[in-house]
């Protein structure tokens, strides 16, 4: 019997697919319950006015330093409406601003 394709190398095949298939299947779960529940991405989001040091420092670009300038600027203007009001902080530039203003939101 002639085969295209020996069998044992059906068989690697065929493993290597369902390895592939089974790695990349949780993260596309993920995504989709996160597509069926909009909410997800506004519970990710850290509410400045209630902040702490320790919550804001776990964010990436923004150390200690930085996680208490922006509390203090916080409480220093209560009637912050926009997240883009932390440029004025020395060290929040337009980059920085970009990177971390969708992890915020101000209630």
């Amino acid at each position: 019997m002639t085969y295209l394709i020996k069998p044992v190398y059906y068989k690697i095949f065929l493993l290597i697919l369902a390895c592939s298939l089974n790695a990349f299947l949780p993260s596309a779960m993920a995504a989709e319950k996160a597509l069926d529940n909009p909410q997800i991405e506004q519970q990710e989001k850290l509410n400045l006015k209630q902040a702490t040091v320790k919550e804001l420092s776990k964010i990436k670009g923004i150390g200690k330093r930085r996680a208490e300038a922006i509390l203090q600027y916080v409480k220093a203007h209560p009637e912050m409406t926009s997240v883009d009001e932390l440029k004025a902080i020395k060290g929040v530039g337009k980059q920085t601003l970009a990177r971390i203003k969708d992890k915020f939101v101000i209630k």
